[in-house]
């Protein structure tokens, strides 16, 4: 099954950031994290309709765990990260736990975040996506992220699972 983005960007923001979102299909996605990423996400039921927060069970993720991420879409429109892997924390410099996205303003663009997550949950569609900047007070930086969303106990999107590899360099599209 492809991963459909409804909404395939790219984007301009300044002269040093660019985010570039696109479809793919599980054959392109050869590489781990990202094929043990969508092949869990599809176990889940990924792949037939909106997957629960409550099948996602870390053990089956557990190769892939420091690459991952889970998010709470609060109802003032902010997010909670709920869990952060160790290979994010490493990429950005901190520990993004237990805060939530306009906490962190101070350190990275949580206006763009923010905007990049809102339209998984409220399109209750998964995006992957090849990012490069200046960000996290950090040099330049490049990373792939993978988001699906996941369905709370009503059946809504209010959670996203994320899976995220740092590459230092900005990938070949």
């Amino acid at each position: 099954m492809a991963i459909e983005n409804p909404r395939s960007v790219l984007n301009q923001m300044g002269d040093d950031y660019r985010i570039v979102s696109r479809p793919i299909d599980r054959p392109q996605l050869v590489e781990r994290p990202f094929g043990l990423f969508h092949d869990g996400w599809i176990a889940m039921g990924g792949g037939e309709g909106l997957a629960r927060k409550r099948d996602f069970d870390i053990m089956d993720f557990w190769p892939i765990v420091e690459h991952l991420m889970l998010l709470e879409w609060l109802s003032n429109g902010d997010f909670l990260y709920r869990v952060v892997g160790g290979h994010i924390v490493q990429a950005i410099g901190f520990d993004a736990t237990g805060k939530r996205l306009s906490e962190l303003g101070h350190r990275i663009d949580a206006a763009s975040l923010n905007a990049g997550f809102t339209d998984v949950v409220r399109d209750a569609s998964p995006k992957y996506e090849v990012i490069s900047g200046r960000a996290f007070l950090r040099d330049w930086q490049a990373y792939e992220r993978m988001l699906v969303p996941l369905a709370d106990e009503a059946g809504d999107a209010r959670f996203i699972l994320g899976c995220v590899e740092a590459t230092g360099y900005l990938p070949t599209l």
